[in-house]
């Protein structure tokens, strides 16, 4: 091969390697537009659900055997209903006995609210503004240890006679 070759090989290759480098630089522009695209999409939807937890009540004791069409009943006094969510047990199918209703507008929520302590079924349901959600903050009735029987307690009996190393 001569230099003539050389040279050309190695434009050749540099042309090569500058194409990559411009589409690579052109699809970290894109991630980085779809990246700030998903955190303000993110963002919006963190906001939206604040406004749907705001207009929504969080409906307790309610009949394993209400339907959603009997709700609506009640809860139409308070004002235009946008959804009614009857929890149910994914395992059994079952009711899990409460629910939660989203309302049109926030001030609808204060007038469904005093139809807390009301008789719906023969069941004296409860009414609360529902609470939002916080990611990574959790009420649990955590399964703790118990409380420690004295120091350097491990369970067992300690006998020196029969103790072991391990």
């Amino acid at each position: 091969m001569d230099t003539e070759d050389k040279n050309t090989i190695q434009e050749d290759a540099s042309s090569t390697l500058s194409e990559q480098l411009k589409k690579l630089q052109e699809e970290q522009k894109q991630l980085e537009d779809l990246t700030a695209q998903v955190a303000q999409n993110e963002e919006e939807r963190h906001e939206n659900k604040e406004d749907v937890d705001a207009r929504s009540i969080y409906v307790g004791n309610v009949d394993y055997g209400a339907t959603v069409d009997e709700l609506d009943k009640i809860f139409r006094v308070a004002g235009a209903i946008n959804r009614i969510n009857i929890m149910i047990n994914k395992f059994s199918g079952h009711s899990k006995g409460f629910a939660y209703i989203e309302f049109a507008e926030a001030p609808m929520v204060a007038e469904a609210l005093l139809l807390n302590g009301t008789t719906f079924r023969d069941r004296e349901i409860k009414v609360l503004p529902k609470r939002t959600n916080l990611p990574g903050i959790t009420r649990g009735r955590g399964r703790g240890r118990g409380r420690a029987r004295g120091r350097g307690y491990r369970g067992g009996y300690r006998d020196s006679y029969h103790s072991s190393p391990y």
